[in-house]
């Protein structure tokens, strides 16, 4: 059995796309996308405006405090335009 590779970027935004809507912003860790939203910075009331995780491994969709609380990787490019 081969060895399976990570999801790539475009596949990553795609899964957080059908989550997620609009996303402008991502930071990539060595380990999962976070797709965000610039204009939810700051807002207050969840539901619709948090990040969208996406794990590199298997293209999972996780929360960020599920991440957070799992041990984020490292990162690697953050707050990148798209």
């Amino acid at each position: 059995m081969g060895i399976k590779e990570n999801i790539t970027f475009d596949e990553a935004l795609k899964i957080a796309s059908e989550r997620k809507a609009p996303i402008d912003i991502y930071t990539e860790y060595d380990n999962a996308y976070v797709f965000g939203f610039s204009g939810d910075e700051g807002y207050i009331g969840g539901a619709g405006h948090t990040p969208v995780v996406v794990m590199k491994e298997d293209g999972r969709i996780t929360t960020m405090p599920e991440y957070v609380y799992s041990g984020a990787g490292n990162v690697i490019k953050e707050l990148v335009r798209i």
